[in-house]
């Protein structure tokens, strides 16, 4: 259903930098993407994207209670980011471009636990009729405990293509500490999809990553939709690797199966980035 390379030097003077406390993030990303139509659908289809993206903390990050990737909520900080990305997308025999653009912002009350967040998002496909998708949304929840919260959360989607759809979802996130510097986390949602041009359905999400260090963490995905006549399963391993507080290197890989009577889907993302705080 419905982010990096820098400049070597850039990088390696990031890296030569001394542990401090940061308050901005910022990352680069790169995502290739190959979809296979059955033939009666779609021609096959290719497409890469470039993104660029910044995060500011209100308060510097802390790195002394958890995994390096999960800093921001340990230390329960707010935030505000945006982002901006441009690519590619090539049906066989054409090329359109692609651009689009991300803002979030989130705050969580300290001492109760209780956050709230919202986001925006508007892609633009420059075809011969120019497509344009907006997304806008957030969530409310708690902190039930230091690592572990709960959230309803609603997104709405205004697709030229596709017509508006919303999503409304019941979340639940949790991380802990498995002893010797080593820690987990998981991920749990399920939503109800209501869809203007077809039946509504539901979409269940799980997720995991195991850190054997701060430093370092490898996960897994995996998603079922079931929308109308149309059944979707989504899967993917991710992995981070901190080399200090201020330089991580990410990458990714997504499956997506999508079937319905008469036609299905494949596609393949691959997504490699960088991540630099200062």
């Amino acid at each position: 259903m419905k982010t990096y390379l820098s400049l070597a030097a850039a990088l390696f003077a990031t890296s030569a930098l001394p542990a401090s406390a940061q308050n901005l993030e910022t990352n680069l990303s790169l995502a290739f993407t190959d979809t296979q139509f059955s033939k009666n659908v779609s021609p096959d289809s290719t497409s890469y994207r470039v993104q660029a993206g910044a995060t500011y903390y209100l308060t510097p990050l802390d790195y002394g209670h958890g995994p390096y990737a999960l800093a921001a909520f340990y230390g329960r900080n707010l935030s505000v980011s945006a982002s901006y990305s441009l690519g590619e997308y090539k049906p066989k025999g054409d090329a359109f471009d692609l651009t689009a653009f991300t803002l979030r912002g989130n705050y969580i009350h300290q001492e109760t636990g209780w956050f709230a967040d919202a986001q925006y998002l508007q892609t633009d496909l420059d075809t011969s009729f120019d497509s344009k998708t907006v997304q806008y949304g957030g969530s409310v929840g708690k902190y039930f405990a230091p690592t572990s919260i709960v959230s309803l959360g609603f997104m709405r989607t205004e697709d030229d293509i596709n017509g508006d759809n919303s999503r409304y979802t019941l979340s639940n996130f949790h991380a802990q500490e498995i002893g010797d510097d080593r820690f987990f986390d998981a991920g749990f949602a399920v939503s109800y999809l209501d869809q203007e041009r077809e039946d509504d359905g539901y979409l269940v999400e799980l997720a995991s990553t195991y850190y054997p260090t701060k430093k370092l963490g490898v996960g897994l995905r995996g998603a079922y939709a079931h929308v109308g006549e149309k059944d979707e399963f989504t899967y993917g391993a991710t992995s981070e690797y901190f080399v200090n507080e201020n330089l991580a290197f990410n990458a990714s890989y997504t499956r997506l199966d999508s079937k319905a009577d008469g036609f299905s889907i494949a596609s393949n993302v691959f997504q490699f980035g960088t991540k630099v705080r200062f």
